[in-house]
């Protein structure tokens, strides 16, 4: 069934606007959000939105006595969720290091600032605060604060590397980091580390590899208590389990995970557990016990990306099992939490894969009534998925436009406007193209026929 007028949507202007210009390959499965922490309990990140890995990020930087009470109150402002106040009295921080001449305290207070913007998806303004702290690290003579200080700013790099699509540069950063770690044998720094390659090394579908680091860091965590890092790396373990098709390992592993993150109070790392509990029950087939774990998600954590990535997946296993009005029926929950999203690449993310669960729901053989409901019509998810290309282009998530840009044209050519299906398809394709995007490119090729 097709609509019997033209999709309106002004995605010229838009395309235009993004400025096309280079492509990496879009895992839909998405990347983490940084939830580092700035003080002194180890602090594991959530989930990215669409995917079955988090990153450990970068580790706290315990108060001493050579912090001033700027920094100090940046850290627990910080710890409450307030970034913007915090980011405002790390500037004074590292304006008062500066002015006493103090390069460690300046580097550290550099380094805190980065965590920020990362935090708050500002990647540049990381990377410049991250660049800074590196370049005055540098410079100071070697010392084992000095040392752990340099591998807690890395781990913030590989962080941003990994966050902007560069999981190579993501992996040898971390590699880096492990080695200064060793030698300073600050063996919880090692193992966030080896942890941390593991995500990576999942992004590049490497996944024996993956699993070799994560065996490392299990048999350094089995000499050390229960911790958010222990539950994070079985996590972790899990996850990689699940890649290689292991799924009963993968669910125990899960399942521990959950009762640590559970006994540990953190909220948020069972949420990130039982979204991967989730996954790992959708590839057994075992779709009730999907749900429920999706539904437990969203009962767990107040993060409203977290809370969205676990209705997107109820959102396409319900559509995947053609249960199509429990699907309509999450949209405006769905729908208000985009609302909450600054502008980030978990958002567009988001966009798309709603729009592409959208478009699987149309592709059902369902009554009219349901695929004449406008929450689910060609207009709509043409407006998400223009708003993904408009916002991917502000952000520089080449990657995402060009895969949102694909889309588009499919759903221009099931609405029989060919000449615009064709020029999006163009477009996507030149993108993945022109930095060898091998997959996406041959999908946009068959698209194109």
């Amino acid at each position: 069934m097709k609509f019997r007028t033209p999709i309106q949507v002004n995605w010229k202007t838009a395309l235009k606007r993004a400025g096309i210009s280079c492509l990496f390959v879009l895992i839909i499965a998405g990347i983490a959000s940084p939830n580092s922490a700035l003080e002194s309990n180890l602090n594991c990140p959530t989930e990215s939105l669409t995917s079955s890995f988090s990153l450990c990020q970068a580790p706290p930087i315990a108060q001493n006595s050579t912090q001033n009470s700027q920094e100090i109150q940046a850290q627990q402002l910080y710890q409450q969720g307030k970034f913007q106040e915090s980011r405002l009295l790390l500037d004074q921080a590292i304006t008062t290091y500066k002015a006493q001449g103090d390069r460690p305290g300046t580097a550290r207070a550099l380094r805190n600032l980065g965590l920020v913007y990362l935090k708050t998806q500002n990647w540049s303004d990381a990377q410049e605060a991250i660049s800074q702290a590196l370049v005055l690290l540098a410079e100071l003579p070697n010392s084992k604060t000095i040392q752990h200080l340099q591998g807690s700013t890395l781990e913030a790099q590989g962080q941003l590397y990994l966050l902007t699509n560069r999981p190579e540069q993501a992996l040898e950063t971390w590699k880096t980091t492990a080695t200064t770690y060793q030698e300073i044998q600050d063996w919880t720094g090692w193992v966030r580390s080896q942890i941390n390659q593991s995500q990576a090394l999942q992004t590049l579908g490497l996944y024996t590899q993956a699993l070799k680091k994560l065996v490392a860091a299990q048999t350094q965590l089995a000499q050390e208590p229960d911790s958010i890092l222990k539950a994070k790396a079985l996590q972790s373990l899990g996850d990689v389990l699940r890649g290689v098709g292991r799924l009963d390992g993968a669910q125990a592993a899960l399942e521990q995970s959950l009762i640590l993150a559970n006994q540990l109070q953190d909220p948020e790392q069972s949420a990130v557990t039982l979204i991967s509990l989730g996954n790992t029950f959708r590839q057994k087939n075992q779709i009730d016990q999907s749900l429920e774990s999706y539904r437990e998600a969203v009962q767990a954590t107040d993060s409203p990306e977290l809370k969205l990535q676990a209705q997107l997946n109820q959102l396409s296993l319900f559509i995947q099992n053609q249960q199509v009005q429990p699907a309509l029926d999450l949209l405006p929950a769905i729908e208000a939490l985009l609302d909450q999203l600054s502008p980030s690449t978990s958002k567009v993310q988001s966009q798309i894969n709603l729009a592409q669960s959208l478009i699987d729901a149309r592709n059902l053989e369902t009554s009219p009534e349901i695929r004449q409901n406008p929450k689910i019509s060609k207009l709509q998810i043409a407006n998400y998925l223009t708003a993904a290309i408009q916002l991917a282009e502000t952000l520089n998530d080449s990657r995402s436009q060009a895969y949102a840009l694909g889309l588009l044209g499919n759903l221009y050519e099931s609405n029989q406007q060919f000449n615009e299906a064709q020029q999006l398809t163009e477009k996507a394709l030149i993108l993945a193209q022109g930095i060898n995007a091998t997959d996406i490119a041959y999908r946009w090729q068959w698209q194109l026929g």
